[in-house]
């Protein structure tokens, strides 16, 4: 078997890797999650904390002026409320023993491109942990204030048809939305409730032209199936589930390779004496919900070691205190139902 630093080459796995592995899953292709240039420029600000300013909607449905003759008559201006969507980058790394890239290595020639796809996979999986943290964080905010946000018709004793997911209580959750944001975006879902979806016969699947690989819509929504943060509590008939509706750009998001990423080096003291080949990898990623600001202290932070914490970690994306609703309800681009199996 050859070694890693045999087979290492940083400029072929750099062409290799995907720079932006998260683009090809369901759950980017769905639609959720929004980028630009001026994204791509706020994570090579090298700043842990970024702004997004937000315009609130002028509401139609006030009467407007109506027009007369008189000189002294002023009419009043309505005001536009403004303001700032405060956000933390995550500058994330990784590093491989060599002894867990035993599989690829094996393979001779076709080690770099394994390689890369192991890598490709971890920083995919990243991406969609950390979105799916923040999903869950900001329902925690939700349920610790006005509960805005949710459609709960679960029950804790003896559930009937009323209280599983069905294609009604779906209804009755976008409904709550604005109108063009029905049936766009994903849908967030524990594997049971994705398995409830497919006996009621409502699930399309079709692949995506620009990716090649299968895509399973609900009534239009990306299905995403995790285990994370999708049971509430309870055991058998009576558990209780929550299913996320994530509407179409709902996150502003990127990712961007680190400074320093794929790169290779060897110890000579570790293994008491044996050494060590490792392979780094460094990705920055920036995903926020909109309408929402993170409002943790820096202080408070986890995401790194006891000796300093710069970024938000999946449990510090998970609390309810660190987020703060900045919109109006209806204009947040989230929505939760509740219900039994």
């Amino acid at each position: 078997m050859a070694s890693l630093g045999s087979v290492f080459d940083r400029d072929i796995l750099l062409r290799t890797i995907n720079a932006n592995p998260e683009r090809l899953t369901p759950f980017w292709t769905s639609g959720a999650f929004n980028t630009s240039g001026q994204i791509g420029q706020l994570i090579a600000g090298g700043s842990p904390t970024f702004e997004v300013p937000y315009i609130m909607d002028i509401d139609g449905d006030l009467e407007a002026n109506y027009s007369n003759e008189i000189y002294t008559d002023i009419a009043m201006p309505r005001t536009i409320e403004a303001g700032i969507m405060q956000g933390r980058m995550a500058y994330l790394n990784e590093h491989f023993i060599e002894a867990r890239l035993t599989k690829a290595l094996a393979a001779g020639e076709r080690a770099l491109p394994l390689i890369a796809q192991q890598v490709d996979g971890l920083w995919a999986q990243q991406f969609e942990n950390r979105a799916v943290a923040t999903v869950i964080g900001i329902r925690n905010a939700d349920q610790a204030g006005t509960k805005a946000l949710e459609v709960n018709i679960a029950t804790g004793t003896s559930p009937t048809d009323a209280n599983r997911f069905n294609v009604d209580a779906f209804i009755d959750v976008e409904s709550t939305m604005l109108a063009g944001q029905r049936g766009t975006g994903a849908i967030v879902v524990h594997p049971k409730v994705k398995a409830a979806m497919e006996k009621q016969s409502e699930l399309a699947t079709a692949t995506d032209p620009a990716t090649g690989r299968s895509i399973t819509r609900y009534r239009g929504r990306v299905v995403v199936e995790s285990e994370k943060g999708t049971k509430i509590d309870g055991t058998a008939t009576t558990a209780r589930y929550v299913s996320y509706f994530l509407n179409a750009d709902s996150f502003v998001a990127e990712s961007v390779r680190g400074e320093r990423d794929m790169t290779y080096s060897a110890t000579e003291l570790t293994g008491n004496g044996a050494g060590h080949e490792l392979l780094h990898t460094r990705r920055n990623v920036l995903i926020h919900p909109q309408g929402f600001s993170f409002v943790a202290a820096a202080s408070s932070l986890t995401g790194g070691t006891k000796n300093q914490a710069l970024f938000a970690s999946w449990s510090d994306l998970t609390t309810a205190a660190n987020w703060d609703m900045v919109l109006d309800a209806k204009q947040v681009p989230f929505r939760y139902l509740v219900t039994n199996i």
